[in-house]
């Protein structure tokens, strides 16, 4: 379910109308947009010419259909433990899922890289 789907996005906004946090905004800044100029789609020229999976895309868009359908006491998102569960796949190691993500979340590592909306919380989401 991805965010470029128009049908797919306007639907999970629907059903989750409760949400604080504008996560179209989110969306188009660090996961997906149509020119190709968010942030998880900056990431992925970096894995995408080596033969891999768009690793940053995959890891963008776990974490922002997680953010929308957690919460309660505990908080959105999901921890890291959680996130690998999630997203790891055979064919790719795990230190690139942690260097994608390294770049997605570390402040001035990269303009064009650095998702506005990624944080990490003093929890561990």
């Amino acid at each position: 379910m991805h965010p470029s789907d128009e049908y797919v996005w306007s639907t999970l906004l629907d059903l989750f109308g409760q949400i604080e946090q504008d996560l179209r905004t989110a969306s188009k800044s660090d996961v997906y947009t149509s020119d190709g100029k968010a942030a998880c789609q900056y990431e992925d020229e970096n894995w995408t010419p080596m033969g891999h999976p768009p690793i940053a895309t995959h890891l963008g868009t776990t974490i922002l259909w997680k953010s929308i359908v957690s919460g309660g006491n505990r908080g959105r998102g999901l921890s890291r433990r959680e996130l690998w569960e999630m997203v790891l796949e055979p064919s790719v190691e795990l230190d690139h899922y942690r260097d994608a993500l390294k770049n997605l979340s570390e402040t001035g590592s990269s303009p064009e890289t650095e998702a506005f909306f990624l944080y990490e919380t003093e929890n561990g989401l």
